[in-house]
């Protein structure tokens, strides 16, 4: 069992503060079993616009072990990530997105039992709120479920990397941290799979996941695939082979011209109270062809 761990959770207009309570009252658990473990929280805000939201988290601060670091500048998910890496004080780093909820006692100590050098513990939707029913990303995050389980990660451990929710060693990030060039919203992770799957590193997933229980409503949801495919073109090269979208670059020429036919309708559809799922892919694919 490990007896160490730095449990790492970068944000940015996220509120965190439940989370940090829960995760903080599990490691207090942990403690009480008296086998030596040493833990500390650290939360680091990357500059988040809505000062709001970093004056609700500010509650944290009185939590033993809890270590709460304001950022004044937005650097990007992958700087502030290998920010906080280099923060952690203890050789095993627990990553962790902002806006999840832990609803189990053992997820912790499931880790701790981990014997792997990278541990993928995978994420669950919160299905039980009916007032996301028309919004699109819990439409998408729910048709795509049965792919969250640790046996279909496995067939494609590399490519099924995601941040967030992992466990690896500090020595590893600091050797293979995130590419910094990544500034803007999606796919650091994806090129950090393909990084280790380069240093011959293995990624290993197991069933210990989160519960993805926020969602973006569907505007911000656009706006972000948006930027997200923004990010894919401008590393189309570096991610070649790691994203699905890059394997239909050859239709372009079609796909171009039906962006300005039906690609504003198709948007308007997705950022409405009624989104159509079967148009999310065919919107993806029209709006990458145009940049």
């Amino acid at each position: 069992m490990k007896k160490e761990l730095s449990i790492l959770i970068p944000t940015y207009n996220c509120l965190c503060s439940d989370l940090v309570h829960s995760l903080h009252h599990i490691m207090e658990l942990e403690e009480k079993k008296d086998y030596g473990l040493k833990y500390e929280i650290i939360v680091a805000d990357d500059g988040s616009s809505d000062k709001s939201t970093i004056e609700k988290n500010s509650d944290i601060k009185e939590l033993s072990n809890v270590n709460y670091i304001i950022r004044e500048e937005n650097v990007g998910r992958a700087c502030i990530r290998n920010f906080l890496a280099q923060q952690a004080q203890y050789n095993w780093l627990l990553f962790l997105d902002g806006d999840i909820t832990v609803e189990r006692t053992r997820f912790i100590e499931k880790y701790l039992n981990t014997d792997f050098r990278v541990t993928v513990g995978g994420l669950q939707v919160y299905d039980r709120n009916r007032a996301y029913t028309n919004n699109l990303r819990y439409k998408y995050e729910k048709k795509y479920q049965s792919r969250y389980g640790a046996a279909e990660r496995e067939k494609n451990p590399y490519k099924e990397f995601h941040t967030v929710n992992f466990l690896i060693r500090r020595d590893i990030i600091l050797e293979h941290p995130f590419d910094e060039n990544f500034k803007h919203y999606g796919y650091e992770d994806v090129l950090f799979g393909k990084r280790l799957q380069e240093a011959g590193i293995p990624i290993h997933h197991i069933n210990n996941p989160v519960m993805m229980t926020d969602f973006d409503d569907n505007a911000t949801c656009v706006n972000k695939i948006e930027e997200s495919l923004h990010t894919l073109h401008e590393f189309r090269k570096e991610l070649k082979g790691y994203s699905t979208l890059l394997k239909y670059e050859w239709l372009k020429p079609l796909a171009l011209p039906l962006y300005y036919i039906i690609g504003k309708p198709i948007r308007y559809n997705l950022s409405g109270n009624n989104p159509r799922l079967f148009l999310f892919n065919l919107y993806k694919l029209l709006y990458y062809s145009k940049i």
